[in-house]
């Protein structure tokens, strides 16, 4: 496992969460349990909606009755946006808030396989976050890079 312990269990209880109900961007700037800057935060944000996006673990629907799912293009141009709008400026960025992300059926396959139910209160599941890790390889975003889209901050 090349996460970071805190980061591994907060991306872990987030594909958690997106699989029983969609969520916005924004609620990635957390920071994972990580203490950093604004700017660290929001790098961490943009990246990793980018490689969960790459990675085939989450979409965004255009259309909820047609499950329409984007195109790589709109993706990138989507988290391209979020670089270069700072989630932290006042009045909020509404790119933040403009895209309903949603676990996708290899995202919640994926969880099921280890047990991560919607009640799922246990620690962190290593080999669940290696088979992420692995993924985000496989699509040519690895944990090692980053940034992978850099901030404008």
């Amino acid at each position: 496992m090349k996460l970071p312990y805190p980061y591994a269990l907060a991306l872990q209880e987030q594909l958690q969460f997106i699989a029983i109900t969609s969520n916005y961007a924004i609620e990635f700037i957390s920071g994972f349990g990580l203490r950093d800057e604004q700017n660290d935060r929001w790098q961490l944000a943009v990246d990793t909606i980018h490689r969960l996006l790459a990675s085939g673990l989450i979409y965004e629907a255009h259309n909820e009755d047609e499950l329409s799912v984007i195109t790589q293009r709109e993706y990138l141009a989507y988290v391209n946006a979020l670089a270069q709008k700072d989630p932290f400026a006042y009045p909020l960025n509404m790119e933040w808030m403009e895209w309903d992300l949603y676990a996708t059926d290899r995202c919640k396959k994926l969880l099921n396989k280890y047990g991560i139910s919607t009640f799922y209160e246990g620690g962190l599941v290593e080999p669940f976050i290696e088979e992420v890790e692995a993924l985000f390889t496989q699509h040519g975003v690895p944990w090692q890079d980053s940034p992978i889209i850099p901030i404008r901050g």
